[in-house]
């Protein structure tokens, strides 16, 4: 087996450390590519002449497409200066065939860029997602986008299409952000779909056929290697930096939870105003096969515990772990459902995920959605 590559940043670029309003991950990857690797972006019109516009020290926050100009005064006031637009509920462009460019989500992304400028808060754009991929939060290693080459074409077009509209911005344009949270296998088969620095290389090279100036900005990924998940800054150690002088990286830190998403908890769902009370709702409960993941140590202490009888009854989960064992609805088989209530029928003894896993929480928030989402398509 492969070792893991020694964190380091790349050399010679800037670095970009963001935190994303993303779900946790998921999964992880598979075999290689089911077509061809495909020419290059078609030529285009030459970009907009003029310098660089580098990187600058910027404070900020994610937005989505509920940002309203209300909230750009208030982070501007507040002594904001970046809003990383991101688009995981009103995608840039169609999840299906044809997948046509979404003019209403275009229409608001010109709109931030408008309500930004004169505030002196600049923008840096995040489709967040792309056709062939599963989850609105995160990207899987096992969303088809990683296994044929047809799904990077499209998000090659997406970014030539994003840098055509958005070149000739100025300086509330940060820069582009050309994926979210990837997820590669480890060790990266160079030159399949699975191969993270080719499909960058050519998501650059789109950029810069229509914007020369602006700077692009390039995720570390996750990984599994030696039993455990790799998080993104040690994914960092996986690039290999394209012939571009104008780049920056980016890592997403979630840990330690305890710190990162301090005061983000709601006493009530923002959504719907219901009372948040984990024993009449259970959506955390009903992530989905392979989802629920146990660590070693679970297993270990069911066994010290006498419950050897829940550590033998595991279902394959995501990164190579176990995982609890799930209906066909996709809820958790320790999941009971007395009445209108929902309760854990391991509670004393539940796994390390859940114990720490916190209601209001994003994760918690987005879990309550996902489900009604569920429940309303029947």
């Amino acid at each position: 087996m492969a070792s893991p590559p020694s964190p380091a940043a790349p050399s010679r670029r800037r670095f970009l450390g963001t935190a994303s309003a993303a779900a946790a991950a998921l999964a992880c990857g598979g075999a290689g590519p089911t077509s061809p690797a495909p020419s290059s972006a078609p030529a285009t019109p030459a970009p907009p002449a003029g310098p660089p516009i580098p990187w600058r020290a910027f404070r900020g926050a994610n937005g989505g497409v509920g940002l309203t100009e209300a909230d750009v005064a208030a982070l501007a006031a507040a002594g904001g200066n970046l809003i990383r637009l991101s688009f995981p509920d009103r995608p840039l462009m169609g999840l299906d065939a044809p997948h046509p460019f979404d003019e209403t989500a275009f229409g608001h992304l010109e709109r931030v860029l408008d309500w930004c400028e004169p505030r002196g808060v600049s923008v840096l754009v995040d489709p967040h997602r792309f056709p062939g991929t599963a989850h609105p939060y995160t990207m899987l290693g096992t969303d088809s986008f990683w296994r044929d080459f047809r799904w990077h074409d499209l998000a090659v077009r997406l970014w030539a299409e994003i840098a055509r509209r958005c070149a000739a911005r100025g300086t509330v344009l940060a820069g582009y952000d050309l994926l979210n949270e990837p997820e590669v296998p480890f060790p990266m088969p160079s030159g399949t779909s699975y191969d993270l620095n080719l499909l960058y290389r050519k998501l650059v090279s789109a950029v810069r056929s229509q914007d020369a100036r602006h700077t692009i900005v390039l995720a570390g990924p996750r990984f599994v290697s030696g039993g455990r998940v790799h998080g993104y800054h040690e994914g960092l150690a996986l690039l290999e930096v394209p012939p571009d002088e104008n780049l920056c990286f980016e890592t997403h830190t979630y840990d330690p939870t305890a710190f990162t998403f301090q005061g983000v908890e709601a006493p009530v769902d923002p959504d719907t105003g219901e009372p948040l009370d984990c024993t009449t709702c259970g959506a955390c409960c009903r992530a989905g096969e392979g989802a629920m993941l146990l660590t070693p140590d679970d297993l270990l202490a069911w066994k010290r515990a006498g419950r050897a009888d829940l550590a033998e009854r595991t279902a394959p989960g995501h990164f190579g772990l176990h995982a609890f064992p799930t209906t066909l609805e996709g809820a958790c088989v320790h999941l009971t459902t007395p009445g209108d209530r929902t309760l854990c029928a391991i509670y004393a003894v539940r796994a390390e995920v859940c114990r720490e896993f916190q209601a209001g929480s994003w994760q918690c928030l987005e879990f309550r959605r996902d489900l009604r989402r569920h429940r309303q398509r029947g």
